[in-house]
């Protein structure tokens, strides 16, 4: 039971001179029976005893129908990897990190068709897969790009990109100017010399507007 011939139409024997011998192919008797799988092996596979498949490098499972991940989990950016069996794992993201395209900080990791996969996502489990989470979201088309950090467009700024920015530079002081290149930071008076701040005095730029921060200082558009 759990064997059948090797030839379709059997094997016979022959006694000739006073001793058996097999007629055709195979030419052992260890050939004659060979093991059955119910279902046939794939990918490769042989069977090697009756319902038992044995695979190549490459394939596992009952019926060599599974892919193997040959390659370790990725190394994470900024999480930790590790494994629970031959073909499954887990991720744990840093602290300010979450699992992309989740909210949480774990996840399952899995071998499907010979690629770790995220088996919360279905997306694949690469170096990247921990990306930085901004507990408040970012406005105006800001970026999350590290922990509560976020990346602003050229015309917002803020913690959350939510400040307009002044997209020119202050008006032009007489015999001064505020020092600065950036259009968003407060920028302080610089007088030039033989002259001196009427009162201390910077401007800081409110709703993409420059306003001054003492008014006893008075803005004129012109130099002399």
């Amino acid at each position: 039971q759990g064997y059948h011939p090797s030839q379709p139409t059997g094997v016979t024997v022959k006694c000739d001179d006073g001793s058996w011998s097999l007629q055709g192919t195979p030419t052992t008797t260890e050939e004659l029976c060979l093991p059955t799988c119910r279902d046939p092996c794939r990918n490769g596979g042989t069977c090697t005893k009756p319902g038992i498949c044995t695979c190549t490098r490459s394939y596992y499972g009952s019926l060599c129908e599974k892919k193997k991940c040959l390659k370790s989990i990725p190394v994470m950016q900024h999480g930790d990897t590790g494994m629970n069996a031959t073909y499954s794992g887990w991720l744990q993201c840093s602290k300010g990190y979450r699992v992309e395209g989740t909210e949480g900080s774990t996840a399952s990791i899995t071998c499907v068709a010979g690629e770790w996969l995220l088996a919360e996502t279905r997306s694949r489990a690469v170096s990247g897969s921990c990306a930085p989470h901004c507990s408040v979201a970012c406005k105006n088309g800001g970026r999350c790009v590290g922990p509560d950090r976020c990346e602003c467009p050229t015309a917002f700024f803020g913690v959350v990109c939510e400040n307009d920015a002044c997209m020119e530079d202050p008006p032009a002081v007489a015999h001064g100017a505020f020092n600065g290149s950036d259009f968003y930071t407060p920028r302080t008076l610089q007088c030039h010399s033989g002259y001196h701040p009427a009162s201390a005095a910077s401007v800081a730029c409110v709703d993409a507007a420059w306003r001054m921060q003492y008014t006893k200082l008075v803005l004129i558009t012109t130099t002399q």
